[in-house]
């Protein structure tokens, strides 16, 4: 489930850096053409591209954090014994 997860979110991010990477330049073409009113508006787009981005990358670092616990907990959760 891990790996699918992961996956999945790798997937999305090489979808979602493209656009982003467009929005980069096309801030740049306005900042050398002096149009600010574009730029302002590019900008607000960019910020809005990045934060999923964001999201996402968190998700990945949250989900190896839980994937590094998962391992160290495991061998503790089978020579537990309950009851007995």
């Amino acid at each position: 489930m891990i790996r699918k997860t992961r996956r999945a979110e790798r997937i999305y991010l090489a979808f979602s850096l493209p656009p982003l990477t467009v929005i980069m330049f096309y801030i740049h073409k306005q900042r050398v053409a002096e149009d600010y009113k574009e730029m302002a508006t590019v900008i607000t787009a960019a910020i809005l591209c990045i934060v999923p981005v964001l999201r996402t990358v968190w998700g990945i670092l949250q989900l190896s954090v839980f994937d590094e616990w998962n391992i160290r907990a495991l061998p503790v959760l089978t020579h537990t014994s309950f009851g007995e």
